[in-house]
């Protein structure tokens, strides 16, 4: 088993705040939920606390109560059994040689929700070994008191764009969602992850392109399309069925309901300068399209 020791974990900021899991568990049980995350990532295994680099002899409740920290062993049972409930982490007792129970917690869906700092960690290795072999620096460390800071290199940033064009397109999703139903959507993490998969299969996808599906499905008369629920996860792998717009003489309730759509865009980004896709300055007026002569028979 490798021994990735991890500096950092991820946690989904959309997920922490609107899934199922703030009515699951109370402020303390959430808390305790972080420790549990940051723990396995600490450990020998990465999303298996245990004492073993094997994954087969589990700490003594006293020993896990305090690697855990102001938790008290009653505490650490009762919310590991309410973790294990949900479907969050998988609890296994094996008899030590001391008489006691050796509690070995894993995390669910390790690899599906850190796989990415996993990568990143495992990159930046080999990354400082190639440069060691090969005689470089390494990157270069900011140190203050007992903080460590590592500057990171430009391939481990993101391409510049990319994310903003994401983060506007979970926003409006978001917003518009709010909008039309009256609630926060109950996405999860499947849900985002399905979004970011669609903006790197197409790196070239707009926010105004994106906006525009956006709001073919989401007032779709469709009857199947209408009993998704406005669900992010099914839009994006669906996103190409959502490309056509109805054409008629006067403008369908789609395309009505569009508008609000996009009354919604400007008010969460502002007024849109729909020649470019770009934000007008504030107090910037529109040039007033051209009147074209009427067509006579």
């Amino acid at each position: 088993m490798p021994d990735y020791r991890m500096k950092w974990i991820r946690i989904w900021p959309h997920a922490w705040f609107d899934s199922s899991m703030r009515v699951e568990l109370t402020n303390a049980e959430r808390a305790f939920w972080v420790d549990v995350i940051a723990l396995a990532g600490k450990s020998r295994i990465a999303g298996v606390i245990c004492s073993d680099p094997e994954g087969k002899i589990g700490y003594p409740l006293p020993m896990l109560s305090s690697l855990l920290v102001s938790w008290t062993p009653n505490e650490v049972t009762a919310i590991l059994e309410k973790l294990e409930k949900t479907q969050r982490v998988q609890v296994t007792r094996l008899p030590l040689m001391s008489g006691e129970d050796g509690w070995i917690v894993r995390v669910s869906n390790w690899q599906k929700y850190q796989s990415e700092a996993q990568r990143v960690q495992k990159y930046r290795n080999t990354a400082r070994s190639e440069r060691r072999n090969r005689g470089e620096s390494t990157p270069e460390r900011c140190t203050t008191g007992r903080i460590e800071v590592e500057v990171e290199k430009e391939e481990d940033v993101e391409e510049e764009g990319k994310p903003s064009t994401l983060a506007r397109a979970k926003d409006i999703a978001f917003e518009t969602f709010k909008a039309k139903f009256g609630n926060a959507p109950a996405w999860d993490t499947s849900d985002y992850t399905a979004l970011s998969k669609l903006f790197k299969r197409i790196p070239t996808l707009s926010f105004e392109e994106f906006n525009r599906r956006w709001a073919n499905f989401l007032y779709s008369e469709d009857a199947f399309e209408v009993n998704q629920g406005g669900r992010l996860r099914y839009f994006c792998a669906n996103f190409d069925r959502f490309m056509q717009e109805k054409k008629s003489g006067e403008p369908t309730k789609t395309q009505q309901r569009s508008r609000t759509n996009a009354q919604v865009v400007s008010r969460v980004f502002g007024p849109m300068d729909s020649g470019a896709g770009r934000a007008l300055p504030s107090g910037t007026q529109r040039s007033p399209s051209p009147t074209l002569p009427k067509r006579t028979r």
